[in-house]
């Protein structure tokens, strides 16, 4: 008979990405690893087809990094500014190819923008309505109850990375801190899928959204359609 192999892992658990922090933690140790000054390079290594975009123009020379950017993004006459929900205001440039590649798939700039930011703005928004949930609380008490049954105490998961990574800034990266992070964060998840913190959350925060203004209710639907046409669009493109 064949072996089925391993049972699919539950959707809590791909959610909080339980294999990625049974190998890697949060990714911490990896970013101090490679910060400015340690002389040392990520895990896996860098190269030229794998640099970030960020990284890539970092390493030009100045006058080719110039124009570089000018060609991504045009220049600072080019910026446009658009105010967001929670009283923001963000910008972004109207020209360049960073501009093109998102009016192509979007629409128009203003589209793009709005369906990037604004149901982030609107989320972000009752996240001190969900923390103050007492549905929320008992979650995070049960949490602590179990994190402390494995001999961690924190006061949330937050509160463990925040922790984990100021032990870095004072110790380094190092073999025995990384081997702590991946403990705690595969920890902390563990946890999280038996206390189904992330059904919790997501509940949570259905319900608080019902409470929203009938306006910014009506613009996430209108924004919701804009995602499908640009998700449209780029299998348009890609085929």
């Amino acid at each position: 008979m064949e072996d089925p192999g391993p049972a699919p892992e539950s959707y809590e658990g791909q959610l909080l990405g339980l294999d990625e922090r049974r190998e890697r933690g949060y990714g911490l140790y990896a970013q101090h690893l490679s910060a400015p000054g340690t002389g040392e390079a990520e895990e896996g290594g860098l190269h030229s087809s794998g640099l970030t975009n960020d990284a890539y123009v970092a390493q030009l020379p100045e006058a080719e990094a110039a124009e570089y950017l000018h060609a991504l993004r045009g220049s600072a006459s080019d910026r446009r500014e658009m105010r967001l929900p929670d009283g923001r205001t963000i910008t972004f440039s109207g020209k360049g190819c960073e501009a093109e590649s998102r009016e192509k798939l979007f629409g128009s700039m203003d589209d793009w923008a709005a369906a990037e930011h604004v149901p982030q703005a609107l989320d972000n928004s009752l996240t001190d309505r969900v923390s103050a949930d007492p549905e929320y609380a008992s979650a995070m008490r049960n949490w602590r109850e179990c994190m402390d049954g494995k001999g961690y105490s924190y006061e949330d998961p937050d509160h463990a990375y925040r922790k984990l990574e100021s032990e870095y800034g004072e110790r380094g990266a190092s073999q025995e801190m990384r081997q702590r992070e991946i403990d705690v964060a595969t920890a902390d998840g563990t946890c999280a899928q038996k206390i189904r913190i992330p059904a919790t959350v997501l509940s949570l925060r259905k319900q608080h959204a019902e409470s929203l203004p009938a306006a910014d209710k009506r613009g996430l639907r209108q924004l919701a359609r804009v995602w499908a046409s640009a998700s449209a669009q780029a299998r348009k493109l890609t085929e």
